[in-house]
């Protein structure tokens, strides 16, 4: 399925590339041919090799929704409700090769996290705030205004893929765990 920013875009006559994997030369050679200045990545869910991110002359920023180093990985948001987190926010970073481990370009205040916020819901909210702070610090990184931060490893976290058995309850657990699973 299309997702909705390929769908946008297609109807804006953007051209937009799907490739499996973006490790193939071949695939290189076809990004390189659009002179991007800079990529922005939101929800990938890869790694992106060397060569790619070297590829936009002001490299491929990543919009995660998290104040990283806090909750790097597949599900930060889906993380933050479980564990009962107050708060969370959004961070644009210069990818590398690591798994959310580049760089801060910007970062939001905190968010709140409503009682009755899904993980559908937040991460929409997210990505919303998310694409303005995106479009703010892409202004910014090109005339140079923002200096990249290197991430405090020692307060880093990493989420972990949700499988099916994740949504298993245990009615040991408290019942407000129980109920952020909803």
């Amino acid at each position: 399925q299309p997702t909705p920013v390929k769908l946008a875009a297609l109807q804006m006559g953007i051209p937009v590339e799907t490739p499996a994997t973006l490790r193939p030369p071949e695939v290189h050679e076809r990004l390189a041919r659009y002179g991007a200045d800079v990529f922005a990545v939101a929800s990938y869910g890869r790694l992106l090799p060397a060569a790619a991110l070297q590829l936009p002359r002001l490299g491929a920023l990543n919009i995660h929704p998290s104040l990283l180093p806090r909750h790097r990985g597949p599900r930060p948001v889906a993380t933050a409700i479980l564990e009962g987190h107050r708060h969370t926010g959004v961070t644009v970073m210069l990818l590398d090769e690591g798994m959310d481990t580049g760089p801060l370009l910007a970062q939001t205040d905190p968010v709140p996290i409503d009682s009755n916020d899904t993980t559908g819901v937040l991460t929409r909210k997210l990505f919303e705030i998310g694409a303005e702070l995106l479009v703010a610090t892409l202004e910014k990184w090109e005339r140079g205004a923002v200096k990249p931060r290197p991430q405090d490893e020692s307060a880093a976290s990493v989420t972990k893929l949700l499988e099916r058995a994740d949504g298993l309850i245990d009615w040991s657990k408290p019942a407000a765990r129980i109920e952020r699973m909803t």
